[in-house]
């Protein structure tokens, strides 16, 4: 990212978008009686944070509609384009999906959870400058996430790791984000390589949550972003990295993750094999997939047939959408990497893209990866943005 980009504020307008699309990203399902207890399910849809949040968002559309100037940092490029039609295409395919849905009621639901992020993308679409939203998000992002491992410390280290009445493989997806975040900065910022040290921290609490799959993600991420990235820029991170290991190796919270992964990998992955029923869950996917290949069985119709989601956003989608929906899928996917590929694009935004991405492949639901639908259209729009403004400084 060039330096002048990265010391421009965003406005006003782009931080309480960027602090919605992180606050949509990590409440999901969560309400506040799961600190009352974790299993507590069932709350009223008005007592849901992300039904506000999706509410504040469509006021923002109605300011960004009237604003002046709205969009004029965009240019019209084919992968921005590409995408966020390939995106629109596949939400109106759902939504026609629920003609031929197995079941309305599980149909109903799932619209409305896949309805409730659309004010936030048509805000990122709108915006005039996106580069400042995608700059917010990570930024408000990243202290929620440090808030979140803040609280872990003083957490029971005895099973499986997670706060605030989450899950453990939530917990473990958001240290991995945590975890990527800090280090893509700490290697672009050579004064701020201090981060890393605290992305090692990140890591140690997703080997605690014994999330296999978050873990996959977050080396997905990582290695991803280490093979764009200069090799010697390499070099500091990989020396903070090793420094902090040898002072922190003998800490209790260190123990338990070594401990964790001891059980949850060498044991459980390699010596046993254990997949949490995912194997059979994806072949009998593929067998629904099957039976309805060109439109799929509509919207829901994954968890009518399966009793369960696939855990797996490829599959999901192919089951209920066919060929056609991942097809669609595939357009907005491959416009987002295609941003991705450039050593321009905002690394910690396209860190946080790829672990979500990863993880989306091991577990979920299509509403739990969000993610990969918001901060993929993010880089899409700040890629956008940046083209239109080396454009402008050329003519200059």
């Amino acid at each position: 990212m060039a330096l002048e980009e990265l010391r421009s504020r965003p406005s006003l307008s782009a931080y309480l978008l960027g602090a919605l699309v992180a606050l949509f990203y990590l409440v999901g399902r969560w309400t506040p009686g799961r600190l009352l207890s974790p299993r507590l399910q069932g709350s009223p849809k008005e007592g849901e944070p992300r039904l506000w949040l999706a509410l504040l968002a469509l006021g923002l559309v109605l300011y960004l509609a009237t604003e002046r100037g709205r969009g004029r940092g965009l240019s019209r490029s084919w992968p921005r384009i590409l995408g966020f039609l390939g995106l629109v295409a596949l939400g109106l395919y759902f939504v026609a999906s629920l003609a031929w849905a197995p079941s309305l009621s599980l149909a109903e639901e799932k619209a409305y959870e896949l309805v409730l992020p659309v004010p936030l993308l048509v805000c990122i679409w709108m915006h005039r400058d996106p580069l400042g939203v995608a700059r917010a998000s990570i930024v408000v992002l990243t202290w929620l996430l440090l808030a979140m491992g803040t609280l872990a410390f003083f957490s029971s280290m005895e099973g499986r790791l997670a706060v605030l009445g989450g899950g453990p493989i939530v917990f473990g997806r958001n240290m991995g984000l945590l975890a990527v975040i800090l280090l893509a900065q700490g290697m672009v910022m050579t004064r701020q390589v201090w981060r890393v040290a605290l992305s090692l921290l990140a890591v140690m609490l997703v080997l605690v949550s014994g999330s296999r799959g978050a873990l996959l993600a977050m080396l997905f991420g990582s290695g991803s972003l280490a093979l764009r990235t200069r090799v010697w820029r390499l070099v500091p991170p990989l020396i903070v990295a090793a420094g902090t290991l040898v002072l922190i190796q003998d800490l209790p919270f260190v123990k338990a993750a070594q401990d964790r992964f001891a059980y949850r990998v060498l044991e459980l992955t390699i010596r046993e094999r254990y997949t949490a029923g995912r194997t059979t869950l994806y072949l009998e996917s593929v067998d629904v997939f099957m039976g309805a290949p060109a439109f799929g069985l509509g919207l829901g119709g994954s968890g009518y047939a399966l009793g369960a989601y696939p855990h797996n956003i490829f599959l999901e989608i192919a089951c209920e959408g066919g060929l056609l929906a991942v097809a669609l899928f595939l357009v907005f996917l491959c416009s987002v990497l295609w941003e991705c590929r450039s050593t321009r694009a905002p690394p910690d935004l396209v860190g946080v893209f790829l672990v979500l991405l990863a993880s989306a492949q091991f577990s979920g639901d299509l509403f739990d990866s969000r993610g990969v639908f918001l901060f993929g259209a993010l880089i899409l729009a700040a890629g956008a943005s940046r083209r239109r403004r080396r454009s402008n400084a050329g003519a200059a």
